[in-house]
């Protein structure tokens, strides 16, 4: 959520003030002195005001999703990994908006131009560290469960130093760690 913040201001300071830029995220909160999530606290945040417009509170199933809050013809919609799902970009893109998140390659199914399942892992093997390299793709559509159709992307693939990789992957393991 940090990295998205910076890009935000970035995009804010760098000319584009009349584009309405949202934050979406999510946290967990529990009750005092109980392990786990008793609830979880979706954000909407208006980047340009500095302000929060949307804020809902739900149980522990209360999944992450960029369908939750309604957005505006025109905004720029970004969310982290938890919002990387067909049906919340597909809610965003029927409103008018644009999209921008970080993707779980595992969760939203990318096609290349010949439209065959996109390998990130192997494209992102050949872009340089720090050199962003931008590939046209298409979301496949989802038939069986959200019924949303095929939508034209933009990945952009922006791949870490080596030392970013390996402080991101002690991260994880330790994570991993904490979490049993």
């Amino acid at each position: 959520t940090g990295q998205l913040l910076a890009l935000g201001k970035s995009l804010a300071i760098g000319g584009l003030t009349k584009l309405v830029v949202t934050i979406r995220d999510a946290t967990t909160a529990n009750r005092p002195g109980k392990k786990g999530t008793d609830y979880r606290i979706h954000l909407s945040f208006d980047l340009r005001t500095q302000t929060p417009v949307d804020v809902e509170v739900t149980d522990a199933h209360g999944g992450e999703g960029l369908e939750r809050f309604e957005p505006q013809p025109g905004e720029l919609v970004m969310g982290d990994r938890g919002h990387a799902y067909r049906r919340g970009i597909w809610s965003v893109v029927q409103a008018g908006a644009r999209v921008l998140v970080r993707i779980n390659w595992q969760n939203l199914p990318l096609l290349d131009a010949a439209s065959r399942p996109l390998d990130v892992l192997k494209e992102a093997g050949s872009s340089k560290a720090g050199v962003p390299l931008e590939i046209p793709v298409t979301i496949a559509a989802d038939t069986k469960k959200n019924h949303t159709p095929a939508m034209p992307a933009r990945l952009v693939v922006l791949r870490k130093t080596l030392a970013a990789a390996l402080k991101a992957r002690a991260d994880l393991q330790k994570e991993a760690r904490r979490k049993g």
